[in-house]
């Protein structure tokens, strides 16, 4: 499928000292096109464009001596169903189509 050549599912957990920087950090998270699903953990489906928006916006938000965040590749959609708990399917909808104009 040419979609998932192109978009990767990512989980992105953080935890970030400053009101302000988890603010913006959240904020930034939302505008790429992130879901939050808990209070520090974001999931969804990136490009390698939005993957490096990503870190760059740790590199410009987070403090290295204070604060931590990571990316992992995730596969929630499928796991969701079987290993989660206070979660469903629906939770991780499909990827939507994305339009090139």
């Amino acid at each position: 499928d040419a979609m998932s050549d192109i978009y990767r599912e990512i989980l992105v957990c953080y935890d970030v000292e400053g009101d302000k920087r988890r603010s913006r950090l959240f904020d930034a998270l939302k505008d790429i096109g992130l879901r939050p699903i808990q209070k520090s953990v974001f999931w969804g489906d990136v490009t390698a464009a939005e993957f490096k928006a990503i870190q760059r916006e740790f590199l410009r938000l987070l403090d290295p001596k204070m604060d931590r965040a990571l990316v992992v590749n995730a596969h929630l959609r499928d796991a969701a169903a079987r290993n989660a708990f206070g979660y469903a399917a629906a939770d991780f909808p499909p990827m939507a189509d994305h339009h090139v104009l």
